[in-house]
């Protein structure tokens, strides 16, 4: 074994090499910064704690409320990551009356067969559902844009720049533009395929407007 040892780093055995300089071959990845991540508490078989850092993907779970005012500038973590074994990295806790889901949808559009609902989505990113009819859907999107599968990926700028959408100022401003990959792609997910087609994606961008539309929308339901 020792053979096999100093055959792999010479230059970690012998007295000769003790204060000598090295090159380091390997070493273990550090994460840049901490922000998402959670620290878990431990308990060993012999009564001590350790403690370690993961990354989580849904750190938070909604936005506060106070004195009717919704703040979007401090998210709530998720209740699953309250407790004392858990501590969320550079993390607060905010004063408030009640809270927001972020999966809850609003309706912000309603009209000649269109319907648009917004949800707070994540931190940072707002999520559209749309419905309308196949055919109108057909005429927008293209008629390969139905398929067997989930999701259709597109073209961001042949989709929104043409007739149907930029002539309709009326509900444009209810329905941005979809976040885009590097080739300036964009993607919608299904939910419901027939002479209705109901159909999701992520806004590119937090766009101030839309955070006004979804605080409006809250104080025409209640």
């Amino acid at each position: 074994m020792r053979k096999a040892l100093e055959a792999a780093w010479p230059s970690s055995f012998g007295t000769r090499n003790l204060h000598s300089k090295a090159k380091r071959v390997f070493s273990l990845p550090v994460v840049a910064t901490q922000s998402g991540a959670v620290r878990i508490r431990r308990k060993t078989a012999f009564g001590n704690f350790v403690y370690q850092s993961q990354d989580t993907n849904n750190l938070y779970s909604s936005f506060p409320v106070k004195n009717g005012k919704l703040d979007w500038s401090s998210p709530i973590i998720h209740p699953a990551l309250q407790n004392r074994n858990l501590t969320a990295y550079g993390y607060r806790f905010v004063d408030h009356d009640r809270s927001i889901s972020m999966s809850e949808f609003r309706e912000i559009y309603n009209k000649d067969d269109l319907r648009i609902e917004l949800a707070q989505g994540t931190s940072s990113r707002r999520y559209l559902r749309v419905e309308m009819p196949g055919e109108k859907f057909l005429a927008w999107f293209g008629e390969n844009s139905i398929s067997l599968g989930s999701s259709f990926k597109f073209s961001v700028s042949e989709v929104f720049d043409n007739k149907i959408y930029t002539e309709n100022a009326e509900f444009t401003k209810f329905l941005p533009k979809p976040r885009e990959d590097n080739k300036h792609n964009g993607t919608i997910f299904f939910e419901l395929v027939g002479p209705r087609v109901i159909f999701n994606y992520i806004v590119g961008g937090a766009a101030s407007s839309l955070k006004e539309i979804f605080s409006e929308a809250g104080k025409e339901r209640s």
